[in-house]
């Protein structure tokens, strides 16, 4: 938290930390953890606030906040502002390590059809993870998987590799 409000540390009052360290709690707990079934068309993920509350938790992002919200006398804007810089640097670096790519050089499983995959968007706003599965796999030259194609419940999409991670393995 303190790499994230930087110097607005000093312009954040009790309230509006309180309301900051709700969101990120949601935050950590809508993260995806693996699917809620074998069945190859659910695409529901198991989540810690599934598991915590007991249903699927909706959250509604609230809006899109700016800079300039900092320096609004509405404290809520700014913590909903903050929110949105936590949400953006916990999927640059929460993200990433999930996959374990190291430019190919360790022989590891390829991505295969039906294989359950997270989809990295970063226009996606908070609370929301892009699940698909994979159709169809491109491989290169060295019979790795270099792009696939998902379809997710609203669109197919063709995306290399390193902007798809692994959630479950094609039964």
């Amino acid at each position: 938290m303190k790499a994230v409000l930087g110097s607005q540390s000093a312009l954040v009052d009790l309230e509006a930390l309180r309301t900051v360290f709700a969101e990120v709690t949601s935050i950590l707990n809508s993260r995806p953890i693996c699917s809620s079934s074998d069945d190859p068309n659910d695409m529901e993920l198991l989540t810690p606030n599934y598991l915590l509350l007991q249903r699927r938790n909706f959250f509604v992002p609230p809006g899109i906040f700016a800079k300039e919200d900092v320096y609004s006398r509405k404290q809520w804007r700014h913590a909903q502002f903050i929110g949105n810089c936590f949400w953006s640097r916990w999927v640059r670096e929460y993200v990433p390590p999930l996959q374990h790519r190291h430019k190919w050089l360790l022989n590891r499983r390829n991505l295969a059809v039906n294989d359950l995959v997270l989809v990295v968007d970063n226009t996606l706003p908070r609370f929301r993870w892009l699940v698909g599965r994979v159709t169809k796999v491109f491989p290169g030259e060295d019979e790795r998987v270099r792009t696939a194609e998902v379809k997710t419940k609203t669109s197919r999409l063709a995306r290399p590799v390193t902007k798809l991670f692994l959630l479950k393995e094609a039964t």
